[in-house]
């Protein structure tokens, strides 16, 4: 409460007068303070109210602005396929209706501190290589520059991850590999592509699939590789790869995450002892499952993970809320500090398909993608992101 210095009043409409104002002025602060909207009881929506994408949506990516982009197998009336974004109104295609030249799905974009928009998948060049598009708020147009990449696609999945680090370094992965046959992360370093470690350092045998960085540059890299343990974490920390979990039987880790407090979690195909899938936590010394072994109830391999500006941390992907595969409805699971819940209440989402992708913004607000549709099934309705 504001203090006011008390003042001597010598005619008693003067005071009538500021008393009137006074009470004037308070109500409209509160009514203005009460004009930000507010989720009284929040719960799943469907983000814009006529979406046009016509197949599934790999990915979802926000940037500092708060904009909302969307990029998968959906394709413009060109039969091209391209980022969508939302810019807080209506979806629309970056670069204008038609202005993709994509020839092939999209399976991952990325936002730097400068709002550049990143995007990779199984599209390729001219010269018949995949590549990096980077959209600087005017155009698409390769990074580095017109056939310049020598990404190969030895798999057939094309470049599956981006990410940015905090000095605006873009790395890449996926099924593309080095003259020795590993695959690799490769390094933007603003001015050319190169191998993270240096030419044919890698000893990655099988596809990555997700890459992320923290704040104090480190790199962190899984996929389909393994050691003679299994799947691991590979850390980049500016000199050397390590193992952080020197392999402990995983198979696929699909996802890795990072909170604001720099923890990191990984989820993917692997298994506990009871049989269901679930989120490690690097805790230091190991990955452990995140609430104690056994804890985990998820039916089926995790997509996608995420964190939250609280720390809460976030999955989905397969796995649905009935006993089996075939009965339930796919959901999001919010991991709280101290156990799972089912984001929206208890049997409430209705996803009938999996999920994909998820992410959240800077307001605290959660967003899904991916085979889901707003009609019965998936051959019915258009395929949308939700918002909770």
């Amino acid at each position: 409460m504001v203090k006011m210095k008390k003042i001597l009043l010598k005619h008693s409409m003067t005071t009538l007068l500021i008393v009137a104002i006074f009470i004037w002025s308070s109500c409209n602060k509160s009514s203005e303070s009460n004009s930000q909207p507010v989720q009284v009881n929040p719960k799943w929506s469907e983000l814009g109210s006529f979406p046009t994408f016509n197949s599934y949506i790999n990915v979802i990516t926000t940037d500092a602005n708060g904009n909302i982009y969307a990029a998968g197998n959906f394709e413009n009336s060109n039969g091209n396929w391209y980022v969508a974004k939302w810019n807080g109104s209506s979806w629309s295609e970056l670069g204008g209706t038609n202005n993709s030249t994509f020839n092939n799905p999209i399976y991952t974009i990325a936002t730097d501190k400068l709002g550049n928009i990143y995007a990779a998948g199984g599209f390729l060049n001219t010269n018949g290589n995949n590549y990096v598009a980077k959209w600087d708020g005017t155009k698409w147009g390769e990074l580095g520059g017109n056939n310049t990449s020598t990404f190969n696609d030895v798999g057939g999945f094309g470049i599956t991850s981006l990410t940015t680090d905090i000095n605006g370094n873009v790395y890449a992965g996926g099924d593309f590999t080095n003259s020795k046959g590993y695959d690799y992360v490769a390094r933007w370093n603003g001015y050319s592509w190169g191998e993270l470690g240096g030419t044919n350092s890698s000893t990655f045998n099988g596809r990555i699939e997700s890459i992320v960085s923290d704040i104090k540059g480190n790199i962190y890299v899984a996929g389909q590789f393994i050691n003679n343990k299994g799947s691991y974490v590979a850390k980049w920390s500016g000199s050397s790869w390590n193992n952080l979990n020197g392999g402990n039987g995983y198979m696929d880790i699909i996802s890795l995450a990072i909170d604001g407090n720099g923890n990191l979690y990984a989820a993917g195909a692997f298994k506990n002892s009871n049989g269901n899938y679930y989120v490690a936590k690097w805790n230091g010394t190991s990955l452990a499952e995140l609430g104690g072994s056994n804890t985990s109830n998820f039916n089926e391999a995790i997509n996608t993970i995420t964190t939250d500006i609280s720390g809460n941390v976030y999955a989905a992907g397969d796995f649905t809320n009935g006993t089996s595969s075939q009965n339930g409805n796919f959901y999001v699971a919010k991991w709280s500090g101290s156990a799972w819940s089912e984001l929206g209440g208890n049997n409430t989402p209705t996803f009938n398909g999996f999920i994909s992708s998820i992410t959240s913004d800077t307001k605290g607000y959660i967003y899904a993608a991916g085979s889901f549709t707003n009609g019965n099934n998936s051959q019915n309705g258009n395929f949308y992101v939700a918002r909770y």
